[in-house]
């Protein structure tokens, strides 16, 4: 990422890239819901990950969180699951690192991330 950032500064798919990512970033994040409504642990999975691959995760699962996962420059998670998505890249592109293509499909499936996160926060 640095070595991109420091890159072809200039690049219109660069900059489109990196703007999509920051609209992602700056999408608002709701509050957690007042009431709580309960279900079985089956019932949250089988929505979670419904919810998941309809709002854009390319496959997801949930499973117990470690805390080795976060990151030190971001808030620490609470709870005991972690739901984790993924994300397709293209091999085309990727396999032309470091091309300016590579990185373009990295900042875009990074702002797809983000967003989908978002969205299925909310």
């Amino acid at each position: 990422m640095f070595y991109f950032r420091e890159r072809d500064q200039d690049n219109e798919q660069i900059a489109k890239a990196r703007e999509y990512r920051q609209r992602t970033m700056d999408l608002p994040v709701s509050d957690i819901a007042s009431t709580r409504h309960e279900q079985s642990a089956a019932e949250w999975t089988a929505w979670i990950k419904a919810i998941a691959l309809e709002v854009g995760a390319d496959d997801v699962g949930i499973c117990a969180y470690r805390d080795e996962w976060y990151y030190d420059d971001r808030p620490v998670p609470q709870g005991k699951w972690a739901i984790v998505m993924a994300f397709k890249q293209s091999c085309e592109s990727m396999l032309a690192a470091p091309a300016v293509e590579s990185y373009v499909e990295v900042m875009g499936q990074y702002g797809r991330a983000g967003e989908t996160s978002k969205r299925l926060a909310n």
